[in-house]
């Protein structure tokens, strides 16, 4: 592709059905996802700024009406790891906590100010956090969600070198990845990755693309997979999450994949304050049978 059609394909506002222009979804997405968490945040039970490492942003917010013993939601917010934090990312907490989960909501740096690579290593000190933390607090289950660049963060530290010292990953039952990103090879020479705000070169894009790891390890965990995007994404998206949703079924692992009808890159997560949106009642789903839920 050339440059131009690479910008394109990597830019999500500008395949929105619902606005005239990018700029609009993108004021428009903030805005909702910034009152709704700000309403949760007024509504429930919440463990502020909880610390997983000494960075500034190394925080996440525990939302909860039960702590102990109730099974645990994840969730990593996009952004394009150059922007948002967990205030504008308790969107999805509602529908949750009235069924009966803790949502924890995380933080971590953003780039230019660190690498991509050291942001990985943040959600890998999260997860080992989150996973001690469901351990001594009898969570009957844990799920993770992820969208965007949030997606390709849980994907990240879900590869073999990252989960040997995680402890009770059998409590993770499933893992659902919303429009993400999987091969960063391209993305590195579009406007996204300008003046190498990633620090993504030659030498390090397949490190950090998870199409190109293994996941075998995770067989006998039995995680299943749930893999969305939104039909108003690009088709480079739609590909990245088809070929990652076929890279998981390589690996001998369960994996749905869904293309969300009507939905774009923005709304298919601002839907997740709605209890019978389709992910949303397949994530509650997963209380079931504690947090045992076949495919």
């Amino acid at each position: 592709m050339s440059p131009e059609e690479l910008n394109k394909e990597y830019s999500p506002s500008h395949w929105t059905k619902r606005f005239q222009t990018g700029e609009e979804v993108l004021r428009h997405h903030v805005k909702v996802v910034k009152e709704e968490t700000e309403r949760n945040l007024e509504k429930y039970n919440c463990k502020r700024n909880i610390r997983y490492g000494d960075r500034e942003m190394e925080q996440m917010d525990i939302y909860y009406n039960t702590e102990e013993g109730s099974p645990i939601v994840v969730y990593i917010h996009g952004g394009y790891w150059q922007e948002l934090t967990k205030n504008q990312s308790a969107y999805c907490v509602s529908p949750l906590i009235e069924n009966g989960y803790r949502v924890i909501i995380l933080d971590y740096d953003l780039c230019p100010n660190v690498k991509l690579e050291e942001i990985v290593q943040q959600i890998r000190k999260a997860m080992k956090f989150v996973f001690d933390y469901a351990g001594s607090s009898d969570a009957q289950s844990v799920t993770i969600v992820g969208h965007s660049a949030g997606a390709h963060l849980a994907a990240s530290v879900l590869q073999e070198e990252y989960t040997q010292d995680i402890p009770n990953l059998d409590k993770l039952v499933s893992v659902f990845l919303i429009s993400g990103v999987y091969d960063l090879t391209d993305l590195r020479r579009t406007t996204v990755n300008r003046n190498n705000m990633l620090s993504l070169d030659h030498t390090n894009v397949i490190n950090c693309s998870p199409i190109f790891h293994c996941y075998k390890h995770l067989k006998r965990f039995k995680i299943k997979f749930y893999v969305y995007v939104a039909e108003n994404d690009s088709p480079t998206f739609i590909k990245q999450s088809e070929n990652f949703h076929q890279h998981l079924l390589c690996n001998n692992l369960h994996s749905k994949l869904r293309i969300v009808p009507v939905c774009d890159h923005f709304d298919i997560v601002e839907n997740l304050a709605q209890s019978d949106f389709e992910i949303t009642r397949k994530i509650v789903k997963q209380v079931k049978s504690n947090g045992v839920q076949s495919l």
